[in-house]
């Protein structure tokens, strides 16, 4: 190979492997890295509401430390869990990346002029699950059983969406059973 064709040989293998690597969608460790971010400590009430819902009502403190970054902060923010993002561009400005953590994308924010409510509400619709930080199952905000989820996936028809939000740090047990479940039956861990 003479050196003039080596240099578009590696231009076009350099931009391939620059793509492959946004290919995958979203990196909490580069966005962490290099976006702007604010780190929310939750209270145990947050917590339980998070992880029930997804949803995210600001205290006052928090409402009034983030409007620093964006004018109109909302009272409440919609959630991801950390398996949901499958794109950089279309995430909402909070992700639930701790059990008592929640890292807010302050560019994000000043864009996101309703607070991204559709990722709590979207899981109000038939067939969204959340599990929170202890393992327990919600559907629409109201507790189901193990057992509840496990017959609505197994009895899932093929036009049917069923969608597990999962806690940033499952309990193993748990994590045990929706791995075992996943194997046998389909269903999403993300949006």
């Amino acid at each position: 190979m003479t050196r003039s064709t080596q240099f578009p040989l590696i231009a076009v293998l350099a931009l391939l492997g620059g793509l492959s690597a946004f290919a995958d969608g979203f990196q909490l460790r580069w966005a962490i890295e290099h976006e702007p971010h604010v780190v929310l400590h939750l209270s145990p009430d947050q917590i339980t509401a998070v992880g029930r819902e997804r949803k995210l009502v600001l205290t006052a403190e928090q409402r009034e430390n983030l409007q620093r970054f964006a004018k109109d902060v909302p009272s409440a923010l919609g959630v991801e869990s950390l398996g949901e993002p499958d794109c950089s561009c279309h995430i909402s400005s909070a992700l639930w990346t701790a059990t008592d953590q929640v890292t807010v994308w302050t560019e994000r924010l000043a864009r996101d002029k309703d607070g991204s409510k559709s990722y709590y509400e979207v899981r109000l619709k038939k067939g969204f699950f959340t599990a929170d930080a202890n393992g327990r199952i919600y559907s629409g905000g109201q507790p189901v059983t193990w057992e509840q989820f496990e017959t609505a996936v197994k009895s899932k028809r093929d036009d049917e969406y069923i969608q597990l939000s999962l806690p940033p740090a499952e309990p193993p047990a748990f994590a045990a059973r929706v791995r075992a479940l996943k194997e046998k039956h389909h269903f999403y861990y993300r949006l």
